[in-house]
Protein backbone atom coordinates (compact mmCIF):
# COMPACT_ATOMS: atom_id res chain seq x y z
CA UNK A 1 0.00 0.00 0.00
CA UNK A 2 1.49 3.21 -0.78
CA UNK A 3 2.35 5.99 1.58
CA UNK A 4 0.92 9.43 0.82
CA UNK A 5 3.41 12.46 2.35
CA UNK A 6 3.07 16.16 2.53
CA UNK A 7 5.94 18.39 1.24
CA UNK A 8 5.32 22.64 1.51
CA UNK A 9 8.41 23.00 -0.68
CA UNK A 10 9.79 19.43 -2.81
CA UNK A 11 12.88 20.05 -4.80
CA UNK A 12 13.91 17.46 -7.29
CA UNK A 13 17.48 16.64 -8.11
CA UNK A 14 20.65 16.80 -6.43
CA UNK A 15 23.08 19.06 -8.33
CA UNK A 16 24.15 22.98 -8.30
CA UNK A 17 20.62 23.83 -9.17
CA UNK A 18 19.31 22.20 -6.07
CA UNK A 19 21.52 23.03 -4.00
CA UNK A 20 21.56 26.73 -4.49
CA UNK A 21 17.62 26.58 -4.27
CA UNK A 22 18.51 25.33 -0.96
CA UNK A 23 20.68 28.33 -0.06
CA UNK A 24 18.15 30.96 -1.75
CA UNK A 25 15.56 29.69 0.41
CA UNK A 26 17.51 29.66 3.75
CA UNK A 27 18.67 33.08 3.18
CA UNK A 28 15.67 34.26 2.69
CA UNK A 29 14.59 33.83 6.09
CA UNK A 30 12.60 30.15 5.10
CA UNK A 31 12.88 27.92 8.19
CA UNK A 32 10.00 25.61 7.19
CA UNK A 33 10.87 22.26 5.70
CA UNK A 34 12.15 21.18 2.12
CA UNK A 35 12.24 17.96 1.47
CA UNK A 36 14.34 16.82 -1.64
CA UNK A 37 14.21 13.35 -3.39
CA UNK A 38 16.63 12.26 -5.80
CA UNK A 39 17.96 8.82 -7.52
CA UNK A 40 21.53 9.49 -6.73
CA UNK A 41 22.95 8.77 -3.32
CA UNK A 42 25.75 11.43 -2.17
CA UNK A 43 26.26 15.18 -1.73
CA UNK A 44 25.55 17.34 -4.57
CA UNK A 45 28.32 16.79 -7.33
CA UNK A 46 29.80 18.96 -10.34
CA UNK A 47 30.41 16.40 -13.19
CA UNK A 48 32.09 19.73 -14.65
CA UNK A 49 34.85 18.84 -12.80
CA UNK A 50 35.55 15.40 -13.66
CA UNK A 51 38.03 15.76 -16.01
CA UNK A 52 40.26 17.58 -13.41
CA UNK A 53 39.76 14.33 -11.02
CA UNK A 54 40.77 11.53 -13.40
CA UNK A 55 43.61 14.13 -14.50
CA UNK A 56 44.53 13.94 -10.93
CA UNK A 57 44.22 17.69 -10.67
CA UNK A 58 42.08 17.70 -7.27
CA UNK A 59 40.60 15.59 -4.98
CA UNK A 60 37.30 13.52 -4.83
CA UNK A 61 35.85 15.46 -2.37
CA UNK A 62 36.40 18.26 -4.68
CA UNK A 63 33.33 17.48 -7.29
CA UNK A 64 30.75 17.84 -4.24
CA UNK A 65 31.91 21.73 -3.91
CA UNK A 66 29.06 22.17 -1.46
CA UNK A 67 30.56 19.75 0.80
CA UNK A 68 29.77 16.26 1.95
CA UNK A 69 27.56 17.75 4.81
CA UNK A 70 25.38 20.01 2.81
CA UNK A 71 22.27 18.81 3.32
CA UNK A 72 21.90 18.12 7.14
CA UNK A 73 23.52 21.71 7.69
CA UNK A 74 20.63 23.66 5.76
CA UNK A 75 18.09 20.85 7.61
CA UNK A 76 16.69 19.35 4.40
CA UNK A 77 14.91 16.09 4.55
CA UNK A 78 16.16 14.35 1.77
CA UNK A 79 14.96 10.61 0.10
CA UNK A 80 17.62 9.84 -1.90
CA UNK A 81 18.10 6.72 -4.04
CA UNK A 82 14.74 7.16 -4.61
CA UNK A 83 13.54 8.43 -8.27
CA UNK A 84 10.39 9.95 -8.46
CA UNK A 85 8.77 7.98 -11.86
CA UNK A 86 5.94 10.37 -12.66
CA UNK A 87 4.57 13.90 -11.42
CA UNK A 88 1.38 14.91 -12.03
CA UNK A 89 2.04 18.96 -11.90
CA UNK A 90 -1.46 19.60 -11.83
CA UNK A 91 -2.31 17.38 -8.90
CA UNK A 92 0.76 18.60 -7.11
CA UNK A 93 2.01 14.95 -6.55
CA UNK A 94 5.14 13.15 -7.13
CA UNK A 95 5.32 9.02 -7.45
CA UNK A 96 8.44 7.81 -6.36
CA UNK A 97 9.33 4.41 -7.75
CA UNK A 98 8.95 2.77 -4.24
CA UNK A 99 5.27 3.82 -4.58
CA UNK A 100 4.82 6.14 -2.19
CA UNK A 101 3.68 9.40 -3.11
CA UNK A 102 4.60 12.89 -2.17
CA UNK A 103 2.06 15.93 -2.33
CA UNK A 104 3.69 19.22 -2.44
CA UNK A 105 2.82 22.74 -2.61
CA UNK A 106 5.51 24.15 -4.22
CA UNK A 107 8.09 22.00 -6.21
CA UNK A 108 11.35 22.80 -7.91
CA UNK A 109 12.36 20.26 -10.81
CA UNK A 110 16.76 19.79 -11.05
CA UNK A 111 17.09 17.09 -12.41
CA UNK A 112 19.38 17.72 -14.67
CA UNK A 113 20.43 15.97 -18.05
CA UNK A 114 21.56 12.49 -18.67
CA UNK A 115 24.06 11.30 -21.75
CA UNK A 116 22.61 10.58 -25.23
CA UNK A 117 24.33 7.08 -26.07
CA UNK A 118 23.01 6.37 -29.73
CA UNK A 119 20.73 3.95 -30.65
CA UNK A 120 23.48 1.65 -32.63
CA UNK A 121 23.21 -2.14 -33.02
CA UNK A 122 25.81 -3.41 -30.41
CA UNK A 123 26.97 0.48 -28.61
CA UNK A 124 24.14 0.97 -26.02
CA UNK A 125 24.91 -2.72 -24.27
CA UNK A 126 28.69 -2.61 -25.01
CA UNK A 127 30.17 -3.22 -21.45
CA UNK A 128 33.31 -1.84 -23.15
CA UNK A 129 30.94 1.74 -23.39
CA UNK A 130 31.47 4.23 -20.81
CA UNK A 131 29.90 7.66 -20.91
CA UNK A 132 31.18 10.63 -18.82
CA UNK A 133 29.06 12.43 -17.12
CA UNK A 134 28.32 11.34 -13.36
CA UNK A 135 30.52 10.16 -10.56
CA UNK A 136 29.47 6.45 -11.59
CA UNK A 137 30.69 6.99 -15.10
CA UNK A 138 34.02 8.82 -13.66
CA UNK A 139 34.98 5.90 -11.56
CA UNK A 140 34.27 3.53 -14.40
CA UNK A 141 36.73 4.98 -16.66
CA UNK A 142 39.32 5.18 -13.85
CA UNK A 143 39.50 1.76 -13.86
CA UNK A 144 39.43 1.10 -17.85
CA UNK A 145 42.31 3.37 -17.66
CA UNK A 146 44.20 1.06 -15.27
CA UNK A 147 44.07 -1.58 -17.62
CA UNK A 148 43.53 -0.32 -21.00
CA UNK A 149 46.00 0.85 -23.58
CA UNK A 150 44.07 2.56 -26.19
CA UNK A 151 40.45 4.69 -26.20
CA UNK A 152 38.10 5.95 -28.76
CA UNK A 153 36.04 9.22 -27.58
CA UNK A 154 32.98 9.33 -29.60
CA UNK A 155 31.77 13.57 -30.03
CA UNK A 156 34.54 16.26 -30.01
CA UNK A 157 32.75 18.58 -28.01
CA UNK A 158 34.16 20.34 -24.90
CA UNK A 159 33.68 17.56 -22.85
CA UNK A 160 34.84 14.97 -25.54
CA UNK A 161 38.14 16.94 -26.45
CA UNK A 162 38.92 17.18 -22.81
CA UNK A 163 38.13 13.83 -21.76
CA UNK A 164 40.52 12.68 -25.22
CA UNK A 165 43.35 14.94 -24.00
CA UNK A 166 43.36 13.53 -19.68
CA UNK A 167 43.17 10.00 -21.71
CA UNK A 168 46.28 11.05 -23.83
CA UNK A 169 48.12 12.36 -20.71
CA UNK A 170 47.17 8.47 -19.15
CA UNK A 171 49.36 7.10 -21.73
CA UNK A 172 46.55 5.67 -23.58
CA UNK A 173 46.53 5.72 -28.03
CA UNK A 174 43.54 7.43 -28.11
CA UNK A 175 41.60 8.80 -31.31
CA UNK A 176 38.71 11.53 -31.16
CA UNK A 177 36.01 11.02 -33.54
CA UNK A 178 33.02 13.29 -34.93
CA UNK A 179 30.53 13.24 -37.47
CA UNK A 180 30.81 17.01 -37.62
CA UNK A 181 33.84 18.75 -39.71
CA UNK A 182 35.15 20.27 -37.18
CA UNK A 183 35.76 19.41 -33.54
CA UNK A 184 34.10 21.97 -30.84
CA UNK A 185 31.27 22.45 -33.65
CA UNK A 186 28.86 24.17 -31.24
CA UNK A 187 31.46 27.24 -30.03
CA UNK A 188 34.24 27.06 -31.62
CA UNK A 189 34.58 29.04 -35.68
CA UNK A 190 36.34 26.52 -38.13
CA UNK A 191 39.76 28.25 -37.97
CA UNK A 192 39.31 27.84 -34.40
CA UNK A 193 38.38 24.12 -34.33
CA UNK A 194 41.89 23.84 -36.67
CA UNK A 195 44.29 25.79 -34.53
CA UNK A 196 42.94 23.24 -31.52
CA UNK A 197 42.62 20.59 -33.42
CA UNK A 198 46.46 20.92 -34.67
CA UNK A 199 47.29 21.45 -30.80
CA UNK A 200 45.41 18.04 -29.82
CA UNK A 201 47.47 16.12 -32.55
CA UNK A 202 50.60 17.50 -31.52
CA UNK A 203 49.54 15.65 -28.38
CA UNK A 204 49.34 12.75 -30.24
CA UNK A 205 45.51 12.24 -30.14
CA UNK A 206 44.26 11.35 -33.72
CA UNK A 207 41.26 13.17 -34.91
CA UNK A 208 38.66 12.05 -37.53
CA UNK A 209 36.18 14.08 -38.74
CA UNK A 210 32.95 13.47 -40.71
CA UNK A 211 32.93 10.15 -39.65
CA UNK A 212 29.37 8.27 -39.33
CA UNK A 213 29.12 5.55 -36.76
CA UNK A 214 27.11 2.43 -37.95
CA UNK A 215 27.43 0.25 -34.85
CA UNK A 216 29.93 -1.54 -32.50
CA UNK A 217 31.08 -5.28 -31.63
CA UNK A 218 32.14 -6.44 -28.60
CA UNK A 219 34.94 -9.11 -28.69
CA UNK A 220 36.57 -10.34 -25.50
CA UNK A 221 39.19 -8.15 -25.39
CA UNK A 222 37.56 -4.94 -27.17
CA UNK A 223 35.24 -3.20 -28.80
CA UNK A 224 35.28 -2.88 -32.43
CA UNK A 225 33.20 0.56 -34.01
CA UNK A 226 32.00 -0.07 -37.55
CA UNK A 227 31.89 3.05 -39.30
CA UNK A 228 29.95 3.86 -42.70
CA UNK A 229 32.51 2.90 -46.01
CA UNK A 230 33.53 -0.51 -44.11
CA UNK A 231 35.74 1.51 -41.64
CA UNK A 232 36.49 0.06 -38.61
CA UNK A 233 38.86 0.85 -35.41
CA UNK A 234 39.07 -1.85 -32.81
CA UNK A 235 39.99 -0.03 -28.95
CA UNK A 236 39.88 -1.27 -25.40
CA UNK A 237 36.87 1.11 -24.65
CA UNK A 238 34.59 3.78 -26.13
CA UNK A 239 33.26 6.82 -24.24
CA UNK A 240 30.64 8.33 -25.64
CA UNK A 241 30.58 11.81 -25.28
CA UNK A 242 28.09 12.59 -28.20
CA UNK A 243 25.84 14.98 -26.20
CA UNK A 244 23.09 15.46 -23.04
CA UNK A 245 19.41 15.63 -23.15
CA UNK A 246 17.46 16.93 -19.85
CA UNK A 247 15.80 14.14 -17.42
CA UNK A 248 12.45 15.47 -17.26
CA UNK A 249 10.74 12.23 -18.98
CA UNK A 250 8.60 11.53 -15.83
CA UNK A 251 6.70 14.70 -16.65
CA UNK A 252 3.82 14.62 -18.29
CA UNK A 253 4.69 16.80 -21.49
CA UNK A 254 1.24 17.88 -22.43
CA UNK A 255 1.16 19.10 -18.59
CA UNK A 256 4.23 21.41 -18.69
CA UNK A 257 5.30 23.70 -21.61
CA UNK A 258 8.88 22.46 -22.79
CA UNK A 259 10.85 22.26 -26.07
CA UNK A 260 14.35 21.04 -24.86
CA UNK A 261 13.77 21.53 -21.46
CA UNK A 262 11.01 23.20 -19.52
CA UNK A 263 10.16 26.52 -20.15
CA UNK A 264 10.66 29.23 -17.50
CA UNK A 265 10.49 32.70 -17.24
CA UNK A 266 13.39 34.89 -15.30
CA UNK A 267 11.46 33.78 -11.82
CA UNK A 268 12.19 30.05 -13.01
CA UNK A 269 8.48 29.62 -12.88
CA UNK A 270 7.15 26.59 -15.35
CA UNK A 271 3.55 27.19 -17.29
CA UNK A 272 2.05 25.24 -13.98
CA UNK A 273 1.50 27.18 -10.90
CA UNK A 274 3.59 26.20 -8.15
CA UNK A 275 6.19 24.40 -10.49
CA UNK A 276 9.85 25.82 -10.94
CA UNK A 277 12.43 24.65 -12.86
CA UNK A 278 16.10 25.02 -12.71
CA UNK A 279 19.46 23.93 -14.27
CA UNK A 280 20.01 21.49 -17.11
CA UNK A 281 16.04 20.49 -17.08
CA UNK A 282 14.91 24.12 -17.03
CA UNK A 283 14.96 26.21 -20.55
CA UNK A 284 15.22 30.18 -20.08
CA UNK A 285 16.34 33.08 -22.02
CA UNK A 286 19.32 33.46 -24.46
CA UNK A 287 20.16 36.96 -23.94
CA UNK A 288 21.53 38.06 -26.98
CA UNK A 289 18.39 36.93 -28.68
CA UNK A 290 15.60 36.89 -26.19
CA UNK A 291 14.23 33.70 -27.23
CA UNK A 292 14.03 30.44 -24.73
CA UNK A 293 17.25 28.30 -25.52
CA UNK A 294 18.88 25.08 -23.26
CA UNK A 295 22.21 25.67 -21.86
CA UNK A 296 24.26 23.32 -20.25
CA UNK A 297 26.41 25.46 -18.09
CA UNK A 298 26.73 24.74 -14.23
CA UNK A 299 26.84 28.63 -13.72
CA UNK A 300 23.38 29.25 -15.08
CA UNK A 301 22.19 26.32 -13.40
CA UNK A 302 23.31 27.77 -10.19
CA UNK A 303 22.34 30.75 -10.65
CA UNK A 304 18.73 29.66 -11.58
CA UNK A 305 18.56 28.04 -8.70
CA UNK A 306 19.35 30.53 -6.12
CA UNK A 307 16.29 32.92 -8.30
CA UNK A 308 14.40 29.87 -7.79
CA UNK A 309 14.97 29.54 -4.00
CA UNK A 310 14.31 33.44 -3.39
CA UNK A 311 10.75 33.07 -5.06
CA UNK A 312 9.79 30.10 -3.52
CA UNK A 313 10.55 32.00 -0.51
CA UNK A 314 8.22 35.04 -1.08
CA UNK A 315 11.13 37.05 -2.39
CA UNK A 316 10.77 38.69 -5.78
CA UNK A 317 14.27 37.99 -7.68
CA UNK A 318 14.79 37.33 -11.15
CA UNK A 319 17.92 35.99 -13.49
CA UNK A 320 17.48 37.72 -16.94
CA UNK A 321 18.95 34.97 -18.69
CA UNK A 322 21.88 33.34 -20.36
CA UNK A 323 24.87 34.63 -22.01
CA UNK A 324 26.61 31.72 -24.29
CA UNK A 325 29.67 31.41 -22.75
CA UNK A 326 32.41 28.39 -22.57
CA UNK A 327 35.26 28.29 -21.03
CA UNK A 328 37.63 25.88 -20.84
CA UNK A 329 41.45 24.61 -20.58
CA UNK A 330 42.47 22.73 -23.57
CA UNK A 331 45.40 21.49 -25.71
CA UNK A 332 47.55 23.99 -23.41
CA UNK A 333 45.05 27.02 -24.02
CA UNK A 334 42.00 28.06 -22.36
CA UNK A 335 39.19 28.66 -24.84
CA UNK A 336 36.46 30.80 -24.73
CA UNK A 337 33.39 30.31 -27.00
CA UNK A 338 30.94 33.59 -26.42
CA UNK A 339 28.04 34.19 -28.21
CA UNK A 340 27.53 32.85 -32.02
CA UNK A 341 30.67 33.36 -33.22
CA UNK A 342 29.39 31.38 -36.30
CA UNK A 343 26.56 33.49 -36.81
CA UNK A 344 25.86 33.91 -40.88
CA UNK A 345 23.91 36.99 -42.40
CA UNK A 346 23.88 39.21 -45.13
CA UNK A 347 25.70 41.60 -43.19
CA UNK A 348 27.91 39.62 -41.34
CA UNK A 349 31.95 40.14 -40.91
CA UNK A 350 34.12 38.03 -39.16
CA UNK A 351 37.39 39.19 -38.07
CA UNK A 352 40.19 36.50 -37.34
CA UNK A 353 43.65 37.44 -35.21
CA UNK A 354 46.61 34.84 -35.27
CA UNK A 355 49.66 34.75 -33.97
CA UNK A 356 53.33 34.35 -35.51
CA UNK A 357 52.74 30.40 -35.82
CA UNK A 358 49.23 31.25 -37.43
CA UNK A 359 47.64 29.97 -35.02
CA UNK A 360 44.33 31.70 -33.95
CA UNK A 361 44.47 33.90 -30.57
CA UNK A 362 41.20 35.94 -31.04
CA UNK A 363 38.17 35.64 -33.50
CA UNK A 364 34.99 38.43 -33.97
CA UNK A 365 31.61 38.05 -35.44
CA UNK A 366 29.27 41.06 -36.23
CA UNK A 367 26.16 41.42 -37.41
CA UNK A 368 25.86 45.04 -38.60
CA UNK A 369 28.39 46.45 -36.78
CA UNK A 370 27.31 44.87 -33.42
CA UNK A 371 29.30 41.97 -31.91
CA UNK A 372 27.63 39.02 -32.04
CA UNK A 373 30.12 36.24 -30.96
CA UNK A 374 34.23 35.58 -29.94
CA UNK A 375 36.65 32.96 -29.64
CA UNK A 376 39.66 33.32 -27.04
CA UNK A 377 42.21 31.27 -27.27
CA UNK A 378 45.39 33.32 -25.97
CA UNK A 379 43.99 34.30 -22.55
CA UNK A 380 40.81 35.43 -20.66
CA UNK A 381 42.35 39.51 -20.37
CA UNK A 382 40.15 40.35 -23.00
CA UNK A 383 36.44 38.21 -22.28
CA UNK A 384 34.86 40.66 -19.78
CA UNK A 385 35.54 43.70 -22.10
CA UNK A 386 33.95 41.52 -25.14
CA UNK A 387 31.18 39.99 -22.74
CA UNK A 388 30.09 43.64 -22.13
CA UNK A 389 29.77 44.46 -25.95
CA UNK A 390 28.05 41.74 -26.11
CA UNK A 391 25.09 42.17 -23.58
CA UNK A 392 25.16 45.21 -24.50
CA UNK A 393 25.00 44.90 -27.95
CA UNK A 394 27.44 47.85 -28.97
CA UNK A 395 27.06 49.24 -32.42
CA UNK A 396 30.60 49.77 -33.83
CA UNK A 397 29.58 50.04 -37.66
CA UNK A 398 31.50 53.38 -38.28
CA UNK A 399 34.60 51.63 -36.79
CA UNK A 400 34.08 48.62 -38.97
CA UNK A 401 33.49 50.58 -41.87
CA UNK A 402 36.25 53.21 -41.61
CA UNK A 403 38.74 50.36 -41.90
CA UNK A 404 39.73 50.22 -38.06
CA UNK A 405 39.52 46.47 -37.52
CA UNK A 406 43.18 46.02 -35.54
CA UNK A 407 42.17 44.10 -32.72
CA UNK A 408 43.62 47.19 -30.22
CA UNK A 409 41.34 49.64 -32.35
CA UNK A 410 37.66 47.63 -31.22
CA UNK A 411 39.04 47.01 -27.77
CA UNK A 412 40.17 50.75 -27.00
CA UNK A 413 36.08 51.64 -28.60
CA UNK A 414 34.72 49.41 -26.35
CA UNK A 415 36.07 50.56 -23.82
CA UNK A 416 34.99 54.11 -24.80
CA UNK A 417 31.95 53.46 -25.81
CA UNK A 418 30.73 51.08 -22.58
CA UNK A 419 32.71 53.77 -20.40
CA UNK A 420 34.58 50.39 -18.62
CA UNK A 421 37.70 50.41 -17.08
CA UNK A 422 39.78 47.96 -18.80
CA UNK A 423 42.36 47.58 -16.07
CA UNK A 424 39.39 47.02 -13.61
CA UNK A 425 36.63 45.12 -15.31
CA UNK A 426 35.88 41.75 -14.36
CA UNK A 427 33.94 38.99 -15.83
CA UNK A 428 30.05 39.55 -15.80
CA UNK A 429 28.77 36.16 -13.79
CA UNK A 430 24.80 37.17 -13.43
CA UNK A 431 22.95 39.23 -11.23
CA UNK A 432 23.34 40.58 -8.04
CA UNK A 433 20.82 39.35 -5.40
Amino acid sequence: MSVTRHADILIIGNGGAAAHTVMGLRSAGYEGPIDLIADTVDAPFNPMLLPYLLKGDIERDACHPFGLDFYEKHKVDCRLGSPVVTLDAEAKTATLANGSRVEYQQCLIATGAGCIVPNLPGLRDASRTVTFRTKACGARIEEAVKTGKSAVVLGASLVGAKLAEVLALKGLTVTLIDLADRILPGAAHIESSLTLQKLLEQRGITVRLNQRLSGAVESADQIHLHFEGEKEIATDFACVCTGVKPNIDFLDPGQVHRQTGLLVDPTCRTSVDGLFAAGDAAEGFNLLTGKHQWFGLWGKACYQGRTAGLNMAGRKAAYPGTLPEYITPIAGRIFAGLGDVNHHGPENQTFIYKDRDDLVETILTFDHGVLVGANLLAGLDNLALLKTALIRRLDLSDLLESGRTHLPEILTAIVNRSRVDIRTSSVWGGVDY
